[in-house]
């Protein structure tokens, strides 16, 4: 008796010949590796911004299909200035996180310096330059001692800033008078904020900006030839030079349609480029990279650790400080309440958000500006949206945890790869 032929034939491998081969699959497979890993020699060390700007991306579109007015040229040059605050002490948190510590006093330091500013500025009447480089040094010192307390007691600094930040909050209630808020209206410091740049100045920057980059990273080329490194002429120089340049005329184009480039925003983005330069290609930057990566290599190499560490802090108390008395200027005074709030929480999302390892020893001053933000996004499009505070702090809380979450994933399997 004969079988009855089947609907679907059998090819020679015993597969149906309507459906696709596993060796066709692996092929598939093998060539979107190929791609993936070409993608991956051409960008380098910027692969890990990948999915940072991607996820940026899907916000925008939501947001703009929702409200129709999130990537306006307004929007956005409102949503990189409030994202000025919270990036100033993300970038500080950069130099703490990468040496595998953490400053919880960050945003009660803004708070705390921005009061010291506010009372020599107005009350004691003295200038604009003595308070701000004092403000400043006081936030610095602050950091210093913490890092120093955590060398000499040996004591977790989580807890050490967690104290700090409470005393510091008393400072401020001490220092604001009676009618809780000292106001800076009339004052110079409200420049940092109302004075933009605009018009030929604005091109002038461009053009210095790109004309610099460029010569930095041909500098880079030759170097690494020197060496014989890395010798890819798109991989170092055309690649990132047309990044920048892509990314500076828009730029350009969202302060010109919306009034100007504020002097603090500019300034900020001063901060992050010399800070990318610093733990780039300087010896204490590289040092901040080994401290972090294992302390006790770093010790016996003859790295001065406990020195690294309260310098990291040192820098972490300035940007906070500065952070601060640009968060003054925005609302026109000092209260009581100025470096409460989310501040603290946000600054530590857009750090890691944007990159930065809780583990110490990766991660990237860009890091300040992109996880800065993103944070700003979330709270800008859900404004907009006309979402609660609840929900902002529960989104951002969210990404927080995805971000640490992911990030302890890379972490483990780079510790798996490590041991292989």
């Amino acid at each position: 008796m004969t079988q009855s032929t089947t609907a679907t034939a059998l090819n020679a491998d015993g597969h149906t010949s309507g459906a696709p081969s596993p060796g066709t699959d692996a092929g598939i497979v093998g060539t979107l590796r190929a791609l993936a890993a070409r993608a991956g020699s051409v960008l380098g060390e910027n692969t890990r911004l990948v999915p940072i700007l991607a996820g940026w991306v899907i916000l925008a579109v939501i947001f703009q299909a929702d409200t129709g007015y999130f990537l306006t040229t307004r929007n956005l040059s409102d949503l990189i200035v409030q994202s000025t605050v919270t990036g100033l002490i993300a970038l500080g948190l950069v130099f703490v996180l990468l040496i595998g510590e953490i400053d919880l006093s960050v945003a009660a330091n803004s708070g705390f310096s921005a009061t010291v500013m506010g009372s020599i500025l107005v009350v004691h009447q003295m200038n604009l330059a003595v308070a701000m480089i004092a403000a400043i040094g006081v936030g610095a010192i602050i950091g210093a001692i913490q890092g120093a307390w955590c060398n000499l007691f040996g004591i977790p600094s989580f807890v050490v800033t967690l104290g700090v930040s409470l005393v510091l909050n008393a400072g401020a209630l001490a220092l604001v008078p009676n009618q809780g808020q000292i106001s800076l209206l009339g004052t110079s410091v409200l420049g940092l904020t109302d004075n933009d740049l605009t018009g030929a100045t604005l091109y002038a920057i461009l053009v210095v900006s790109i004309a610099a980059y460029l010569a930095f990273r041909l500098w880079l080329l030759a170097s690494s030839r020197r060496e014989k490194l890395e010798t890819s002429l798109v991989k170092i120089v055309v690649l990132p030079v047309a990044t920048f340049t892509v990314l500076g005329i828009l730029l350009l184009i969202i302060f010109q349609r919306s009034g100007g480039l504020p002097i603090a925003v500019g300034i900020f983005f001063a901060l992050v480029a010399l800070a990318s330069l610093m733990l780039r290609y300087s010896r204490i930057g590289i040092a901040m990279y080994a401290v972090g990566g294992n302390k006790a290599a770093a010790r016996r190499s003859g790295i001065k650790v406990d020195r690294v560490r309260v310098l990291a802090f040192a820098l972490a108390g300035a940007l906070a400080s500065f952070g601060g008395i640009v968060s003054a200027a925005r609302i026109l005074g000092v209260t009581t309440t100025l470096g409460g709030g989310s501040l603290l929480l946000d600054s530590i999302a857009a750090a890691v958000i944007g990159g930065m390892s809780l583990f110490g020893g990766h991660g990237r001053a860009a890091a300040a500006i992109l996880g800065a933000i993103i944070v700003e996004t979330v709270a800008n499009g859900l404004n907009l949206m006309n979402a609660g505070p609840a929900v902002v702090y529960a989104a951002t809380g969210g990404l927080l945890v995805l971000a640490v979450s992911i990030d302890g994933l890379v972490g483990r399997r780079n510790q798996k790869g490590a041991r292989r």
